[in-house]
Protein backbone atom coordinates (compact mmCIF):
# COMPACT_ATOMS: atom_id res chain seq x y z
CA UNK A 1 0.00 0.00 0.00
CA UNK A 2 1.75 3.36 -0.81
CA UNK A 3 1.11 6.64 -2.19
CA UNK A 4 2.56 10.18 -2.64
CA UNK A 5 0.36 13.65 -2.47
CA UNK A 6 0.77 17.12 -3.72
CA UNK A 7 1.36 20.40 -1.51
CA UNK A 8 -0.48 21.60 1.35
CA UNK A 9 -0.33 24.51 3.88
CA UNK A 10 -1.91 25.04 7.57
CA UNK A 11 -1.09 27.16 10.61
CA UNK A 12 2.25 28.20 12.49
CA UNK A 13 3.78 26.38 14.93
CA UNK A 14 6.94 27.49 17.53
CA UNK A 15 10.21 27.10 17.86
CA UNK A 16 12.99 27.28 19.93
CA UNK A 17 14.67 29.89 21.28
CA UNK A 18 18.56 30.38 20.71
CA UNK A 19 20.47 33.90 22.12
CA UNK A 20 24.13 35.10 21.85
CA UNK A 21 25.47 37.82 23.70
CA UNK A 22 26.49 41.29 22.08
CA UNK A 23 27.10 45.10 23.88
CA UNK A 24 26.28 48.73 22.89
CA UNK A 25 28.06 51.45 22.97
CA UNK A 26 27.02 54.43 25.46
CA UNK A 27 27.06 58.05 25.95
CA UNK A 28 25.65 60.61 28.47
CA UNK A 29 23.19 63.47 28.71
CA UNK A 30 20.54 64.05 31.74
CA UNK A 31 17.14 64.74 31.94
CA UNK A 32 15.53 67.18 34.00
CA UNK A 33 13.11 66.70 37.18
CA UNK A 34 9.03 66.92 37.64
CA UNK A 35 6.80 66.86 40.21
CA UNK A 36 4.38 64.15 40.86
CA UNK A 37 0.63 63.77 40.44
CA UNK A 38 -0.81 63.42 44.00
CA UNK A 39 -4.00 61.64 43.14
CA UNK A 40 -4.93 58.34 45.41
CA UNK A 41 -6.02 55.18 44.01
CA UNK A 42 -7.72 51.94 45.16
CA UNK A 43 -6.69 48.63 44.01
CA UNK A 44 -8.97 46.29 41.32
CA UNK A 45 -10.96 44.09 43.42
CA UNK A 46 -11.35 40.37 42.70
CA UNK A 47 -8.04 38.87 42.76
CA UNK A 48 -6.78 35.51 42.27
CA UNK A 49 -3.90 33.76 42.34
CA UNK A 50 -3.34 31.04 39.33
CA UNK A 51 -0.21 29.28 38.29
CA UNK A 52 1.45 29.64 34.57
CA UNK A 53 1.69 26.51 32.81
CA UNK A 54 5.03 26.21 31.65
CA UNK A 55 5.97 25.20 27.69
CA UNK A 56 5.97 21.75 27.22
CA UNK A 57 3.94 20.78 30.13
CA UNK A 58 0.50 20.26 30.16
CA UNK A 59 -2.29 21.00 27.15
CA UNK A 60 -1.96 24.65 26.41
CA UNK A 61 -5.19 25.91 25.23
CA UNK A 62 -4.90 27.65 21.68
CA UNK A 63 -2.80 27.86 18.70
CA UNK A 64 1.56 28.14 19.65
CA UNK A 65 2.93 30.30 17.08
CA UNK A 66 6.34 28.71 14.49
CA UNK A 67 8.88 31.38 16.08
CA UNK A 68 12.51 31.39 15.92
CA UNK A 69 14.92 34.48 17.41
CA UNK A 70 17.33 36.38 15.70
CA UNK A 71 19.54 38.16 18.44
CA UNK A 72 19.62 42.04 17.31
CA UNK A 73 22.74 43.37 18.36
CA UNK A 74 22.84 45.51 21.50
CA UNK A 75 21.80 45.21 25.60
CA UNK A 76 18.76 46.71 27.14
CA UNK A 77 16.54 46.91 29.94
CA UNK A 78 13.56 48.23 28.03
CA UNK A 79 12.16 47.94 24.79
CA UNK A 80 8.96 49.79 23.11
CA UNK A 81 7.89 49.91 19.73
CA UNK A 82 5.04 52.13 18.30
CA UNK A 83 2.34 51.11 15.83
CA UNK A 84 4.22 52.38 13.38
CA UNK A 85 6.98 49.95 13.99
CA UNK A 86 9.67 52.14 15.49
CA UNK A 87 11.71 50.45 17.73
CA UNK A 88 13.15 52.31 20.72
CA UNK A 89 15.18 50.82 23.68
CA UNK A 90 16.71 52.18 27.00
CA UNK A 91 20.68 50.34 26.95
CA UNK A 92 22.52 49.19 29.99
CA UNK A 93 25.23 52.07 29.62
CA UNK A 94 24.34 53.93 32.91
CA UNK A 95 24.10 58.09 32.19
CA UNK A 96 22.21 60.57 34.12
CA UNK A 97 18.43 59.87 34.43
CA UNK A 98 19.06 56.04 34.07
CA UNK A 99 20.89 54.15 30.87
CA UNK A 100 21.01 55.64 27.51
CA UNK A 101 18.05 55.85 25.04
CA UNK A 102 18.44 54.29 21.14
CA UNK A 103 16.00 53.56 18.42
CA UNK A 104 16.40 50.96 16.01
CA UNK A 105 17.40 52.09 12.27
CA UNK A 106 17.00 48.62 10.78
CA UNK A 107 20.39 47.72 10.96
CA UNK A 108 21.92 49.54 13.70
CA UNK A 109 20.84 51.29 17.10
CA UNK A 110 21.20 55.50 16.56
CA UNK A 111 21.80 56.99 20.44
CA UNK A 112 19.69 60.05 21.38
CA UNK A 113 20.65 62.61 24.11
CA UNK A 114 18.97 61.61 27.71
CA UNK A 115 18.48 59.14 29.99
CA UNK A 116 15.79 56.65 31.33
CA UNK A 117 14.39 53.33 32.87
CA UNK A 118 11.27 52.91 30.82
CA UNK A 119 10.25 53.28 27.68
CA UNK A 120 7.09 53.70 25.54
CA UNK A 121 6.64 54.77 21.71
CA UNK A 122 3.59 56.71 19.98
CA UNK A 123 2.44 56.35 16.98
CA UNK A 124 4.47 58.89 15.17
CA UNK A 125 7.37 56.50 16.37
CA UNK A 126 8.41 59.11 18.85
CA UNK A 127 9.30 57.87 21.96
CA UNK A 128 7.84 58.63 25.99
CA UNK A 129 10.18 57.70 28.59
CA UNK A 130 10.33 57.57 32.43
CA UNK A 131 13.80 58.55 33.78
CA UNK A 132 14.91 57.71 37.04
CA UNK A 133 13.99 60.93 39.10
CA UNK A 134 10.45 59.33 38.21
CA UNK A 135 10.36 62.45 35.56
CA UNK A 136 8.05 61.81 32.14
CA UNK A 137 9.76 62.95 28.45
CA UNK A 138 8.67 63.17 25.26
CA UNK A 139 10.78 63.35 22.24
CA UNK A 140 10.05 65.42 19.58
CA UNK A 141 12.43 64.78 17.03
CA UNK A 142 15.03 66.88 18.14
CA UNK A 143 14.84 67.55 22.13
CA UNK A 144 12.67 66.25 25.15
CA UNK A 145 9.59 68.13 25.76
CA UNK A 146 9.01 67.70 29.88
CA UNK A 147 5.66 66.83 31.17
CA UNK A 148 3.79 67.09 34.66
CA UNK A 149 3.95 64.16 37.14
CA UNK A 150 6.04 61.27 37.85
CA UNK A 151 5.45 58.06 37.23
CA UNK A 152 7.27 54.44 37.43
CA UNK A 153 6.09 52.88 34.38
CA UNK A 154 4.29 54.16 30.71
CA UNK A 155 2.88 52.87 27.89
CA UNK A 156 0.97 54.56 24.85
CA UNK A 157 -1.50 52.71 22.44
CA UNK A 158 -1.75 52.68 19.05
CA UNK A 159 -4.44 55.28 19.21
CA UNK A 160 -2.27 57.94 21.04
CA UNK A 161 -3.37 57.01 24.50
CA UNK A 162 -0.82 58.02 26.87
CA UNK A 163 -1.01 55.75 30.49
CA UNK A 164 1.30 56.11 33.00
CA UNK A 165 1.75 54.31 36.67
CA UNK A 166 2.52 56.69 38.84
CA UNK A 167 4.68 57.12 41.92
CA UNK A 168 1.55 57.18 45.35
CA UNK A 169 1.75 54.40 46.53
CA UNK A 170 -2.16 52.58 46.71
CA UNK A 171 -3.42 48.94 47.07
CA UNK A 172 -1.82 47.03 44.26
CA UNK A 173 0.82 49.28 43.71
CA UNK A 174 1.04 52.35 42.50
CA UNK A 175 -1.77 54.89 41.00
CA UNK A 176 -2.39 54.75 37.29
CA UNK A 177 -3.21 57.75 34.98
CA UNK A 178 -3.93 58.50 31.54
CA UNK A 179 -2.79 62.01 29.49
CA UNK A 180 -6.12 64.07 29.08
CA UNK A 181 -3.93 66.57 27.17
CA UNK A 182 -3.09 68.95 29.30
CA UNK A 183 -3.10 67.08 33.02
CA UNK A 184 -3.38 63.34 34.40
CA UNK A 185 -6.46 61.98 35.33
CA UNK A 186 -6.55 59.13 38.07
CA UNK A 187 -8.57 56.34 37.53
CA UNK A 188 -9.70 53.46 40.53
CA UNK A 189 -6.57 51.17 40.46
CA UNK A 190 -2.85 49.94 41.57
CA UNK A 191 -0.45 48.99 39.54
CA UNK A 192 3.20 47.84 38.65
CA UNK A 193 3.13 47.81 35.02
CA UNK A 194 0.93 48.90 32.76
CA UNK A 195 0.41 48.37 28.45
CA UNK A 196 -2.01 49.45 26.17
CA UNK A 197 -4.10 48.46 23.71
CA UNK A 198 -5.55 49.46 20.03
CA UNK A 199 -8.25 51.02 21.76
CA UNK A 200 -6.26 53.19 24.33
CA UNK A 201 -7.67 50.84 27.13
CA UNK A 202 -4.84 50.05 29.99
CA UNK A 203 -3.79 46.53 30.89
CA UNK A 204 -1.95 46.33 34.27
CA UNK A 205 0.06 43.95 36.29
CA UNK A 206 -0.65 44.82 40.44
CA UNK A 207 1.64 44.39 43.22
CA UNK A 208 0.64 40.56 43.41
CA UNK A 209 1.17 39.93 39.73
CA UNK A 210 -2.48 39.61 38.50
CA UNK A 211 -3.81 41.17 35.04
CA UNK A 212 -6.56 43.39 34.74
CA UNK A 213 -7.86 45.01 31.77
CA UNK A 214 -10.02 48.41 32.13
CA UNK A 215 -12.77 48.54 29.56
CA UNK A 216 -16.48 50.65 29.55
CA UNK A 217 -17.92 48.11 32.29
CA UNK A 218 -14.28 48.45 34.73
CA UNK A 219 -11.55 46.42 35.38
CA UNK A 220 -11.56 42.57 34.30
CA UNK A 221 -9.83 40.61 36.33
CA UNK A 222 -7.52 37.92 33.57
CA UNK A 223 -6.42 34.58 34.73
CA UNK A 224 -3.36 34.48 35.18
CA UNK A 225 0.22 35.75 36.56
CA UNK A 226 2.73 37.93 35.02
CA UNK A 227 6.12 40.19 35.38
CA UNK A 228 5.48 42.44 32.00
CA UNK A 229 3.00 42.74 29.86
CA UNK A 230 2.85 44.62 25.80
CA UNK A 231 0.46 45.48 23.15
CA UNK A 232 0.80 45.63 20.01
CA UNK A 233 -1.02 47.61 17.03
CA UNK A 234 -2.94 45.15 15.59
CA UNK A 235 -4.56 43.95 19.22
CA UNK A 236 -2.33 41.18 20.54
CA UNK A 237 -1.44 41.13 23.58
CA UNK A 238 1.81 39.27 25.66
CA UNK A 239 2.76 38.42 29.12
CA UNK A 240 5.85 37.97 30.66
CA UNK A 241 4.67 35.03 32.90
CA UNK A 242 6.26 34.05 36.12
CA UNK A 243 7.37 30.34 35.18
CA UNK A 244 11.11 30.07 35.46
CA UNK A 245 13.09 29.31 31.76
CA UNK A 246 16.79 30.41 30.40
CA UNK A 247 16.51 33.86 29.80
CA UNK A 248 13.87 34.80 32.13
CA UNK A 249 10.63 34.01 32.69
CA UNK A 250 8.20 31.90 30.27
CA UNK A 251 6.21 34.26 27.01
CA UNK A 252 2.58 33.67 26.56
CA UNK A 253 0.06 35.16 24.18
CA UNK A 254 -3.78 36.41 25.07
CA UNK A 255 -6.16 34.30 22.18
CA UNK A 256 -9.16 36.40 23.63
CA UNK A 257 -9.70 33.50 26.38
CA UNK A 258 -6.55 32.10 28.32
CA UNK A 259 -2.74 32.65 28.04
CA UNK A 260 -1.07 30.74 25.21
CA UNK A 261 2.33 29.55 26.15
CA UNK A 262 4.65 30.27 23.59
CA UNK A 263 8.55 29.81 22.69
CA UNK A 264 11.30 31.91 24.51
CA UNK A 265 12.34 32.94 27.73
CA UNK A 266 12.53 36.91 29.23
CA UNK A 267 12.37 40.23 31.25
CA UNK A 268 10.85 42.55 29.12
CA UNK A 269 8.77 42.91 25.81
CA UNK A 270 7.01 45.08 22.82
CA UNK A 271 4.97 43.38 20.41
CA UNK A 272 5.21 45.45 16.92
CA UNK A 273 2.52 45.99 14.97
CA UNK A 274 2.00 42.74 13.19
CA UNK A 275 1.61 41.31 16.41
CA UNK A 276 5.70 39.47 16.87
CA UNK A 277 7.11 40.14 20.02
CA UNK A 278 10.84 41.88 20.56
CA UNK A 279 12.06 40.62 24.11
CA UNK A 280 14.82 41.57 26.28
CA UNK A 281 16.15 38.47 28.54
CA UNK A 282 18.03 38.17 31.75
CA UNK A 283 21.44 39.14 29.90
CA UNK A 284 20.07 42.05 28.29
CA UNK A 285 19.61 40.78 25.04
CA UNK A 286 17.82 42.00 22.22
CA UNK A 287 15.35 38.98 20.26
CA UNK A 288 13.02 39.78 17.76
CA UNK A 289 10.52 36.75 16.79
CA UNK A 290 10.55 35.76 13.04
CA UNK A 291 7.69 33.91 12.31
CA UNK A 292 8.53 30.90 10.00
CA UNK A 293 6.48 29.81 6.99
CA UNK A 294 3.28 27.80 7.71
CA UNK A 295 3.92 23.99 7.58
CA UNK A 296 3.44 22.43 4.11
CA UNK A 297 3.04 18.57 3.36
CA UNK A 298 4.61 17.49 0.65
CA UNK A 299 4.09 13.98 -0.31
CA UNK A 300 2.61 11.40 2.29
CA UNK A 301 2.96 7.61 1.97
CA UNK A 302 1.63 4.39 3.28
CA UNK A 303 4.03 1.36 3.24
CA UNK A 304 4.03 -1.90 4.94
CA UNK A 305 0.68 -4.15 5.10
CA UNK A 306 -2.91 -2.88 6.07
CA UNK A 307 -2.50 -4.97 9.03
CA UNK A 308 0.89 -3.27 10.34
CA UNK A 309 1.16 0.14 8.16
CA UNK A 310 3.79 2.89 8.49
CA UNK A 311 3.30 6.07 7.44
CA UNK A 312 5.58 8.98 6.34
CA UNK A 313 4.80 12.64 6.15
CA UNK A 314 7.10 15.02 3.93
CA UNK A 315 7.05 18.28 3.87
CA UNK A 316 8.36 21.36 5.68
CA UNK A 317 7.49 23.25 8.85
CA UNK A 318 6.65 20.73 11.14
CA UNK A 319 9.10 22.16 13.83
CA UNK A 320 12.13 20.20 15.09
CA UNK A 321 10.36 19.40 18.50
CA UNK A 322 6.97 17.24 18.89
CA UNK A 323 4.17 18.76 20.32
CA UNK A 324 2.60 17.85 23.44
CA UNK A 325 1.27 14.12 23.67
CA UNK A 326 -0.62 12.03 26.05
CA UNK A 327 -0.75 8.21 26.40
CA UNK A 328 -3.31 6.15 24.38
CA UNK A 329 -6.16 4.70 25.62
CA UNK A 330 -4.14 1.85 26.03
CA UNK A 331 -0.69 3.14 26.50
CA UNK A 332 0.47 1.41 23.55
CA UNK A 333 0.93 4.96 21.67
CA UNK A 334 0.41 8.55 21.85
CA UNK A 335 -1.94 11.25 21.17
CA UNK A 336 -2.20 14.95 20.20
CA UNK A 337 -3.61 18.01 20.97
CA UNK A 338 -4.90 20.08 18.81
CA UNK A 339 -5.39 17.49 15.72
CA UNK A 340 -1.43 18.45 15.35
CA UNK A 341 -0.76 14.96 14.03
CA UNK A 342 -4.10 12.55 13.06
CA UNK A 343 -5.66 10.42 10.51
CA UNK A 344 -8.62 9.98 9.51
CA UNK A 345 -10.15 7.44 7.06
CA UNK A 346 -13.24 9.24 5.65
CA UNK A 347 -14.05 6.00 3.90
CA UNK A 348 -14.33 4.01 7.48
CA UNK A 349 -15.21 6.69 10.03
CA UNK A 350 -12.86 6.63 11.98
CA UNK A 351 -9.71 8.33 13.16
CA UNK A 352 -6.71 7.51 15.20
CA UNK A 353 -3.84 10.58 17.20
CA UNK A 354 -6.57 12.67 19.22
CA UNK A 355 -7.54 12.12 22.57
CA UNK A 356 -10.23 9.37 23.17
CA UNK A 357 -10.25 8.23 19.68
CA UNK A 358 -7.99 5.16 20.65
CA UNK A 359 -6.23 4.30 17.75
CA UNK A 360 -3.07 5.59 18.62
CA UNK A 361 0.28 6.86 17.12
CA UNK A 362 3.27 4.41 17.80
CA UNK A 363 6.62 5.24 16.94
CA UNK A 364 6.48 8.08 16.23
CA UNK A 365 9.74 9.96 14.56
CA UNK A 366 9.85 13.77 14.04
CA UNK A 367 11.70 16.00 12.19
CA UNK A 368 11.24 19.34 10.84
CA UNK A 369 11.01 17.86 7.44
CA UNK A 370 9.54 14.45 7.90
CA UNK A 371 7.48 12.68 10.43
CA UNK A 372 6.67 8.60 10.78
CA UNK A 373 4.63 6.90 12.60
CA UNK A 374 2.78 3.55 12.87
CA UNK A 375 -0.77 2.67 14.22
CA UNK A 376 -1.31 1.31 17.59
CA UNK A 377 -4.12 1.08 20.06
CA UNK A 378 -7.06 -0.52 18.67
CA UNK A 379 -6.00 -0.31 15.51
CA UNK A 380 -7.30 -3.44 13.42
CA UNK A 381 -10.50 -4.58 15.52
CA UNK A 382 -14.13 -4.28 14.75
CA UNK A 383 -16.21 -2.52 16.95
CA UNK A 384 -19.37 -1.24 16.42
CA UNK A 385 -19.70 -1.97 12.70
CA UNK A 386 -16.52 -0.01 11.93
CA UNK A 387 -13.20 -1.57 10.48
CA UNK A 388 -10.37 0.64 12.15
CA UNK A 389 -7.72 -0.52 9.41
CA UNK A 390 -6.59 0.99 6.87
CA UNK A 391 -7.97 -1.11 3.32
CA UNK A 392 -6.95 -0.36 -0.07
CA UNK A 393 -8.79 2.26 -1.78
CA UNK A 394 -9.35 4.23 1.34
CA UNK A 395 -10.22 8.02 1.49
CA UNK A 396 -7.77 9.25 4.04
CA UNK A 397 -7.01 12.61 5.58
CA UNK A 398 -3.37 13.19 7.32
CA UNK A 399 -2.85 16.10 9.30
CA UNK A 400 -0.16 18.23 10.68
CA UNK A 401 0.29 20.94 13.01
CA UNK A 402 -2.69 22.37 10.93
CA UNK A 403 -1.22 21.36 7.61
CA UNK A 404 -3.54 18.47 5.54
CA UNK A 405 -3.50 16.42 2.80
CA UNK A 406 -6.33 13.47 1.62
CA UNK A 407 -5.45 11.27 -0.80
CA UNK A 408 -6.67 7.64 -1.53
CA UNK A 409 -4.78 4.32 -0.29
CA UNK A 410 -3.36 2.46 -3.41
CA UNK A 411 -2.96 -1.15 -3.16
Amino acid sequence: MNSTTSKSTGRYRRRVLATAGIMVVIATIALAGLSSPAQAATRPAGTRAVSLTKLGGGSPVGAVTNFTYSVVPGAATDIGIGANGAVWVVGTDPVDGGYGIFHWTGSAWEQVPGGAVRIAVDPQGDPWVVNSAHDIFRWNGSSWAGYPGSATDISVGANGAVWVVGTDPVGGGYGIFHWAGSAWVNVPGGAVTVAVDPQGDPWVINSSLHIFHLGGSGWTLEPDLATDIAAGANGSVWIVGTNTLPGGYGLLEWNGASWVPQAGGAVRIAVDPDGNPWIINSSHQILVAVPESPPTITSVSFTGSSAAPTITVNGSGFGSVPPSASPGCDASGTEYVNDDLTVVDNTGNWLAGVPGACVSLANVSWTNTQIQFNLAGEYGSTSGGVDWVLNPGDNVTVQVVGASDTLTISS
